[in-house]
């Protein structure tokens, strides 16, 4: 949906996980249901999107941030979900990574 301060994406529960250049991040919301997060200005059409998908993205982490600090204003509770990339098989739990009984 469309609003006057950008794009909103509405009809998020307790918490959601957004993912930037592969990475996660967790979002908590004030309510059990019927949460929004303002996503911005900018929309792509179907075509943008596949065209996107074409480009190397660079990770901004000033940009990452930007967007952090602004929901967290918004009264958003934010984590970040930290990956190892080279590891066996585990399971991820509130950002601690717990290795399997081996």
């Amino acid at each position: 949906m469309i609003e006057p301060q950008g794009f909103i994406k509405k009809g998020f529960g307790r918490h959601t996980r957004i993912f930037y250049c592969g990475r996660p991040t967790k979002i908590g919301f004030p309510e059990n249901q019927n949460n929004a997060l303002d996503l911005g200005h900018v929309l792509l059409t179907e075509q943008g999107k596949a065209l996107a998908l074409t480009y190397t993205i660079t990770r901004n982490q000033q940009f990452y941030e930007y967007v952090i600090n602004r929901w967290f204003q918004q009264g958003l509770i934010l984590s970040s979900v930290q990956i190892e990339r080279n590891r066996q098989p585990d399971t991820m739990v509130d950002n601690r990574l717990i290795r399997e009984q081996e």
